[in-house]
Formats: structure tokens, sequence, C-alpha cells
């Protein structure tokens, strides 16, 4: 018997927010876009997403102490869940993971360079900007280069950098000239399904709390230190996004947001240190959306990876090149990410909620996965049980995505809608192909050899 060794329990809760705020980037260039669909509903909007998160992590957590010493996530709950019934959940479940985290790359590196032609090069052209940076980024993964060993330190830095910016920008008056937008802004059209939209393209970055149970097996107490790292987690989310929202609308005039929705924090920068306040923080964006490009790479081609030796995708996807890297899972990574730029062009929010749509797919069945995990596994040991009324509230939770997910790609438009929705059942294929060609193919080499 071949005995697996379980991932050591070194860290604590601590570490959990740390890598949870490598998130934190995302708020500056998302609200702007917030802003520009739900004017001063953009803070309401950010925090209904992560309040939404919020309730639904207590079912996130009651599963992570049941599987305490999985690191899997999300994913690995739903297949325990549905492993009885059908593999293809937790299949799905997997690739819309890797879609959601898989996509995001390209986007990433768009708005850094946004960034950089803002500042330093006028004329440059995000795309061919992005694509040498995600064809930069795939070549270190490929040759094992650990960068990322301490990129979070960096994130987590420039992350700060701009949350003093936001701080700065309400410690020193605003000149009358500026016209700030103010906090009765509305929007042009901030109906019900603009509001549900901005909620979809928000839960990209709000929903990313759930990351810190993916390191259950690696905390000491793993009851205890999950529930302090996602009590501490969504408490700043949340009170982080609504005041990046609220310094953005205090601050800026209108037309600053809604001609350059990725780059607010430019302008906010210049007016407390000038031309060389936007310098620093281009630079630091550069920086860290560079290292947050390689975080959401490595997540999302480990898991591709998993799905290849687990037998769920195209095994390519599961193999190791000299390096140690999963070389067919980068390149298959890398291939999506062009694919989206090509159908998208420089719009990272586009690409953003093509890949939204697959990880919703994931977070609806999670949210069932807590109701059959229930009903099948009453007695099973849980280190923290959630109330029985939650089997109700994880249902409620479920239909809600349900129609966030619909809702914000209806808005978005049908075409697109099904280009995004067609990267999340592009896993059909390929396990059907793994399943009925490659796994065959490979049974009967085994037979004629043995003959």
């Amino acid at each position: 018997m071949v005995e697996y060794r379980k991932l050591e329990r070194a860290i604590t809760w601590k570490t959990g927010v740390f890598v949870a705020l490598t998130c934190v980037l995302d708020w500056f260039w998302l609200t702007g876009t917030a802003i520009d669909m739900s004017g001063k509903w953009a803070i309401a909007a950010w925090a209904t997403a992560v309040l939404l998160q919020g309730v639904a992590c207590i079912g996130y957590l009651e599963m992570a102490t049941m599987f305490r010493d999985s690191s899997g996530g999300l994913p690995t709950y739903v297949h325990e869940a549905f492993k009885k019934y059908s593999p293809l959940p937790g299949t799905i479940s997997s690739w819309g993971y890797v879609v959601g985290w898989g996509a995001a790359p390209i986007a990433v590196v768009l708005f850094a360079g946004f960034f950089v032609r803002e500042t330093l090069l006028p004329s440059m052209n995000p795309t061919v900007f992005a694509v040498i940076i995600l064809l930069s980024v795939c070549l270190l993964n490929y040759f094992g280069v650990k960068v990322w060993s301490n990129a979070s330190t960096f994130i987590v830095i420039t992350a700060l950098i701009c949350l003093s910016i936001c701080v700065g920008n309400w410690l020193f008056p605003i000149p009358e000239s500026v016209n700030p937008v103010g906090f009765g802004y509305v929007g042009e059209n901030p109906g019900v399904p603009t509001f549900i939209a901005t909620v979809f393209i928000l839960a990209w970055s709000a929903y990313s709390s759930e990351v810190v149970i993916t390191l259950t097996a690696e905390y000491k107490n793993p009851v205890e230190d999950t529930k302090k790292a996602l009590f501490w987690t969504i408490l700043l989310f949340l009170f982080g996004t609504t005041f990046v929202a609220a310094t953005y609308l205090k601050a800026l005039p209108l037309d600053t947001i809604l001609n350059h929705p990725y780059t607010p924090l430019l302008p906010l920068a210049e007016h407390l240190i000038g031309y060389a306040g936007k310098v620093i923080v281009t630079i630091a964006m550069v920086v860290g959306l560079f290292l947050s490009t390689n975080a959401c790479l490595i997540a999302a081609s480990r898991v591709l990876f998993q799905m290849g030796r687990s037998g769920t995708t195209l095994k390519q996807f599961g193999h190791l090149n000299r390096y140690g890297s999963p070389a067919g899972a980068i390149f298959g990574l890398a291939l999506l990410n062009i694919a989206m730029i090509t159908i998208f062009g420089d719009q990272p929010i586009a690409i953003l909620r093509a890949g939204d749509i697959g990880y919703f797919g994931t977070i609806i069945l999670a949210n069932i996965s807590f109701i059959m995990l229930r009903r099948d596994r009453p007695n099973a040991e849980r280190g923290f049980r959630a109330p029985n009324f939650y089997v109700y509230i994880c249902a409620l939770l479920a239909i809600t995505n349900l129609v966030i997910v619909t809702v914000g790609s209806w808005e978005w438009g049908l075409l697109r809608s099904l280009i995004g929705a067609s990267l999340l059942l592009t896993c059909l294929p390929f396990y059907f192909y793994r399943t009925k060609v490659q796994d065959r193919r490979e049974i009967k080499g085994d037979n004629i050899n043995e003959t």
C-alpha cells in the first residue's frame, strides 16, 4: 500500500488572511466599472457580494472541517458530495474553478497595461503588453522558477500603498475645481438588473474570501484557524471594498471614472504627491499585478494538473516536465488566455465576466453540496456544525447565485454569455474523450502487452 504524506500543519489563521489580502488589488480597478454601471449603488453592490459569500462561508466552513486533511477547497467538497452519484458535478466544479482563475491572468495584465499607458507610455498597445507579460509568466512557470514563494508579500505591500492613497484623499481636502461625483450619482440605468450585473462582476473578487479554506489542511488548529481566517477576511473585505468605492465617489470627477474606469487611482495619487505619485503607483501596480497573474496561473494550473492525474480531463494536462512543472496545464491555460484576448480584445471586464460564469458554476454546486452532505452523511464528524435551518439558507444561496449569474450574463449580451458558458461546458468533451478514448486506448494497450 502506498502511504501518502499529509500536508504539514504549520500555519495559523493570520497566514490565511494574508493570502486573501493578495486579492485587494482587484478592488481598485473593478470599482471604477461598478460606479460606471450603478453610480452610488456601487457601494451597496460591493457589500452585497461580500456578504453573500460571507453567509455561504458558514457552509464552506462546515465542509472544510469535514475534510480537514484536504486542501482542494470547493471542488473537493462538490466531488465528495456527488461522487456516489456521478463524477460529472465534481469535474464541472473543478473546471469552473480552472476557468474562473485560469482566464484571469490575461485580464490582470491588461489592467497593468492600462496603468503603464496612462503614466509612462501613452502610445503603448495594452494588448501587446499583456500578451508579452502573460507569455513571460508562463515561461517562468514552465522552468519551475518559484518566484511565487514570496509573492504575497509584494502584493500586500502594493495593496497597502494603494489603500494609503485612498486614506490620504480623505485627510487632505479636494480642490473645489475637481467637482467630484458625490454620493448622489445614480448612473444612467441603475435598475435592479444593472445592480445584479454589477454584483456579478464584483463577485469575481468579493467571492475570493473562500480562498482561506483551501489552507484548512495546513492550519495548526483546522477548526478555530479556519473560523478566524474567514471572519477577519470577510470583515476586511467588507470595509475595504466599500471604503475604496466611497473614496472614488468623494474625490474623483465623473468623467475621470467614466473615461478611465480601470485607473482612477492615478489621479488620486497625483493629488497627494504629484506626478511622482502616479509613477510610484504605476510601478507598484505593475509588480503587484505581475505577481497576481502568476498566482492565478499557479492556482489554475495545479487544479487542471490534478484533473489530468485523476482522469477527469485530457491526460496531457496531468504531465510534469523535467523541471517538475505541470507544463501541459500551463500550455493549456496559455492557449485559453490567448483565445480570450483574441475574442474580447483589450476588454478585461469582458474576460472576467466570461471566466466568472465558470466560477459561479463552482459556487452554486458548492452551495448544493452542503445540502447533499447533510442528507447523505448526517452523522459524519464535523469540527463545526451550522444550524439545521442553514440547509434552507444554502438552497436560497444557490438560487440567488443562479439569478446573479443569469441576469449578470444576460445584461452582458447573449452572444458573449454563450461564449462564457461554453468555457464551462468544454469540460464535457474533454471528460468524455478522456474516459471513452484515452483511458480505453491505454487499457487496450496494456492488454496487448500482457498477451
